[in-house]
């Protein structure tokens, strides 16, 4: 009977471990194959329990099987794996330690004494047990942990859950001593790892952050190129379209001066009112003088253009303009794609009015047609479904315009969503 128990225990356990790794990890391998992992676990488990092995041994063997099994099956660091597999079996611990004190504090008794009542002693471990797996259970059903959200801010929530759980440990265990001579070896024992635990795992956070951060560096540099490189196709796209219009305007001028030679008045007449008929969409709709900002407007009217997106570009002379190619490329790509995105959205009219406008300062708008969005602390709530890469591109927007010094507010009203900015030249 104490076996089966043993063996239910290490379920729930398992289980509990399995979704904390749904929780924080992406999975490397198929369903399938991480499904036959799990099991093999529990059977390799079961193996050396069932060997009567020391239950120091047995917990070694156990972390260090969920470790290597955790690192073949899920993407992560090393010390990521180790991070989670001891927070875990830590908090199972902690939660049967509080549980059980808890409860013998209740009924009056020891907990050593309450280890003599199996059937009241099964009822409170099985109970810590099920609290771990529902713990377990709402890291990875709750949104606020599921992988679309912050890394850092799932792996922060786990470096202090299990510090807080731990000194509750401690202050019921010490709340149970009546003097100095009920403290033991194992009790000593067992604070002492807590301790070196809880600095293991604010060690772990450290290098989690820092890996977090190169991350996030990391995908910003390549939002950056893969801005620059849209541009750069843009543009070359737009050199060969206008050299096309020059080659075809060459022969233009030439059928018409032919024409002309020929005597042939009204032909020629004809032939230019064909002309002026044809399409004459403008590769080039704004010219500010400034070559980085002509080139990302360009890009993003002919793409808004394409969309169906009624668009209307007012500038002036940019030229003095000194800002950094880089901030104006990342500031002004990311605020039209938003603007271009929010109108394709709009099932009616769709609009895009972009105005940049240099006197004192430069007075940059951009307003476009929108569905309802919430503004909470000049920030945008997204529906994107890669919400991490969305907020990427907006912190870069913020951290641009505050290096600038601008002054800057979003707004949406009746329809229209609109960003206006003042940036000190």
């Amino acid at each position: 009977m104490e076996k089966l128990i043993s063996a239910f225990w290490s379920v729930l356990e398992l289980f509990a471990q399995l979704l904390f790794w749904k929780a924080f990890f992406q999975p490397k391998v198929q369903k399938r194959e991480y499904l036959m992992a799990v099991v093999a676990i529990w059977m390799l488990n079961q193996l050396y329990i069932n060997r009567g092995l020391p239950s120091e041994l047995i917990t070694g063997l156990t972390l260090l099987l969920y470790v290597v099994v955790s690192c073949l099956i899920n993407e992560g660091k090393w010390y990521q794996h180790i991070l989670a597999v001891f927070a875990v079996t830590g908090m199972s611990g902690i939660i049967d330690t509080i549980f059980l004190y808890a409860v013998s504090s209740v009924i009056g008794i020891s907990v050593s004494e309450l280890a003599w009542k199996k059937f009241l002693y099964v009822v409170v471990v099985t109970s810590g047990k099920l609290f771990l797996l529902l713990v377990a259970w709402m890291l990875y059903r709750f949104p606020v942990f599921r992988r679309t959200q912050s890394l850092q801010g799932r792996w922060l929530f786990l470096s202090l859950l299990f510090p807080i759980t731990s000194t509750a440990t401690l202050l019921l265990i010490f709340n149970n001593f009546k003097n100095e001579a009920d403290i033991s070896i194992g009790i000593v024992f067992f604070c002492a790892v807590l301790a070196i635990a809880n600095i293991a795992i604010l060690y772990a956070i450290g290098l989690v952050q820092d890996s977090t951060e190169r991350l996030k560096e990391n995908a910003l540099l390549s939002q950056q190129m893969e801005i620059q490189t849209d541009n750069i196709v843009a543009l070359e796209k737009s050199y060969r379209a206008q050299r096309k219009a020059t080659h075809e305007f060459k022969n233009q001028l030439q059928a018409i001066s032919d024409l002309l030679t020929l005597g042939e008045i009204d032909e020629a007449k004809k032939y230019i009112q064909t002309i002026q008929g044809q399409q004459t969409t403008r590769i080039f709709c704004v010219n500010s003088h400034h070559p980085i900002i002509d080139a990302v407007l360009n890009h993003k009217y002919q793409t808004a253009k394409e969309y169906g997106i009624d668009v209307q570009v007012q500038v002036n002379d940019l030229s003095a303009i000194s800002i950094e190619t880089n901030q104006l490329v990342v500031l002004l790509s990311n605020l039209l794609d938003n603007a271009i995105e929010g109108c394709c959205r709009v099932a009616g009219e769709r609009a895009l009015y972009c105005s940049m406008v240099a006197s004192d300062v430069l007075q940059l708008s951009v307003r476009n047609t929108s569905l309802p969005v919430k503004i909470w602390n000049n920030t945008i709530a997204t529906s994107k479904k890669s919400k991490i890469n969305h907020g990427y591109g907006l912190s870069q927007v913020h951290s641009i315009l505050n290096q600038l010094r601008a002054e800057y507010a979003f707004d949406y009203q009746d329809g229209w969503f609109t960003f206006v900015a003042e940036i000190p030249l």
